[in-house]
């Protein structure tokens, strides 16, 4: 079994005792001399003088990807939007124009969705499928794999309960009803609507001229009325024919259609069917996440089989670890253009009329108190409740023991990179088996994601409601969103922002807008702080039930 990114775990006693050559009993051989000093030569104090600019580059990049940067990217986002509306020839513009302006802008920032997207599904696909290839590999560890399995399933079900009980608690205070329309003196739709001239007749019933063609709201049959105020583009009339541009030869803004059921048994069964995709390619381009991880489980197991140490064959699974590699690498070139790429995803929306720094920013402080908070239930008292319960020893003496560690991932805000370090201070319970904790601890980074399944429920439950569509928000739809958060969490990679793209994904499974949000460009400003939460879940929720899976009983 090889274990990706986790130290030999020996204590520092063990260590300290390996660098010492044994000296027979009786030898009176003495050690040879440490200098109190040591000598610096002119190469050393080179390399030294060297390494220096290269330590002020890491921080500055350090400070330019983290919280600084993002307050940055969001001032400049602000000054560009004051600074278009004081021009003079926008003052003059009306809000139609202003809305196309924004949603311009807006749409250089999705472009930075699409390629977190592309980047991210393969990455977790790879992930997802060497996660089950090496548990599969591992044929000591039947009865271990399937124990982890259970208790990963059982902490993330109650991370996703704690969730929907915070979106519950939030309730209205993330809606908004301004998402898709734009304000001219009232709401109206940002489609464009045309109206067709009737004969100039007189109408048999009130003798006015007919001279506009509707159709009847409930016959669905065409007529020609008079003319009224509503006709003429100032509101919405569902009478009214909407343009469409198909071949492109005239512009009209976008729209897009939601998903409507006829009842709740069509809604489960489109649910299912996203589960079982009918073909691979259909399942990517339509970026079917919860599909892609189903298919990823099945196709580490074909892997773990079809894979042959002995065999002169290229390994499967060691091909998958290169590509891994690879997409990881790639998708770090995405995650460094998160600052640059908040700038047009802050500006697009309050551009276009639809945010407000007075409504949104208090909406967004909302989200981010209630996720902390829920982290904060979830590490203090629900994970230590279930380590209690299933091996009933002290969980804040464990707590305590791997603080080092948490804290380390909240700093860095990665969950693998902080595992050496975590399975090191594990090593530190003498009432658990050291190799059976590695094993648990190596899988669980790939499977177990507490607060990634936290995460991902209440940004749809924010997205959704701040774009002003909450009314789809039903019981059946509250489950529909845990179950694919279930699933879905698996796909969060382990970088910044990688949850972004598993929650517009799962967002356009379950509305079936194609859409960039503007509520979810928001949630590029919280990355910088919630996202280390989420990590510091996750690290905890797989050192828990590693260690429950490695407990040994007195």
């Amino acid at each position: 079994m090889q274990y990706s990114d986790v130290s030999s775990g020996e204590s520092c006693d063990e260590f300290d005792s390996s660098i010492h050559h044994h000296q027979p009993r009786g030898s009176h051989h003495r050690p040879p001399h440490r200098p109190t000093h040591a000598v610096v030569s002119d190469a050393d104090a080179a390399a030294s003088i060297a390494a220096q600019p290269k330590e002020t580059s890491q921080r500055w990049l350090n400070w330019y990807m983290g919280a600084p940067g993002t307050f940055v990217g969001t001032l400049v986002g602000l000054c560009i939007v004051e600074g278009v509306r004081v021009a003079p020839a926008v003052k003059r513009s009306s809000q139609a124009v202003m809305y196309d302006i924004g949603d311009a802008v807006h749409t250089v920032g999705a472009l930075y969705f699409r390629a977190l997207t592309f980047m991210t599904l393969p990455l977790a696909f790879l992930t997802i499928a060497l996660s089950v290839a090496d548990m599969m590999m591992s044929k000591r560890m039947f009865r271990v794999r399937w124990k982890l399995v259970g208790l990963t399933l059982l902490t993330t079900l109650l991370a996703i309960g704690q969730a929907l009980v915070a979106a519950w608690l939030l309730g209205s205070r993330l809606d908004s009803t301004k998402s898709y329309e734009f304000v001219m003196g009232q709401a109206t739709n940002t489609t464009p609507v045309v109206a067709w001239q009737c004969p100039n007749i007189t109408h048999p019933a009130d003798g006015l001229r007919t001279t506009i063609l509707v159709a009847h709201n409930v016959t669905n049959d065409l007529q020609c009325v008079p003319s009224w105020g509503p006709v003429n583009g100032s509101a919405l009339d569902e009478r009214l024919f909407l343009v469409t541009g198909i071949s492109s030869s005239m512009f009209a803004n976008r729209t897009a259609g939601q998903f409507t059921f006829d009842s709740m048994s069509a809604e489960i069964i489109n649910t299912l069917v996203n589960l079982s995709p009918s073909n691979m390619m259909d399942m990517v381009l339509s970026n079917n996440v919860v599909g892609l991880v189903v298919f990823a489980v099945f196709f580490g197991q074909a892997a773990a089989i079809a894979s042959s140490p002995a065999s002169d064959l290229l390994d499967p699974i060691q091909f998958m670890r290169e590509l891994h590699a690879i997409f990881k690498t790639m998708l770090s070139y995405v995650v460094t253009c998160t600052p640059l790429a908040i700038v047009p995803l802050f500006a697009g929306p309050f551009l276009t009329g639809t945010q407000t720094a007075r409504d949104d920013f208090p909406r967004l402080g909302y989200f981010i108190l209630a996720f902390a908070a829920t982290c904060t239930v979830h590490v203090v008292i629900v994970l230590p409740a279930v380590l209690f319960l299933c091996t009933r020893t002290n969980p804040y003496k464990y707590l305590y023991l791997v603080r080092g560690a948490l804290v380390f991932g909240l700093g860095c805000s990665s969950s693998s990179t902080s595992l050496p370090l975590a399975i090191r201070l594990m090593d530190g319970t003498n009432s658990c088996d050291r190799n059976i904790a590695r094993f648990a601890g190596s899988i669980g980074t790939g499977i177990n994601k507490n607060g990634a399944a936290m995460y991902i429920v209440l940004a749809l439950v924010w997205t959704i409601r701040n774009a002003g569509i909450d009314t789809d928000l039903s019981v059946l739809k509250y489950g529909i969103l845990s179950a694919c958060a279930l699933v879905a969490s698996l796909a969060v990679a382990p970088v910044r922002t990688g949850g972004l793209a598993v929650v517009l994904c799962v967002f356009r499974q379950v509305t079936g807008l194609d859409i960039v949000p503007y509520s979810l460009s928001f949630m590029v400003i919280a990355e910088c702080i919630v996202d280390p939460m989420s990590t510091v879940v996750n690290l905890w929720g797989n050192l828990v039930v590693s260690r429950i899976v490695a407990h040994r009983s007195k």
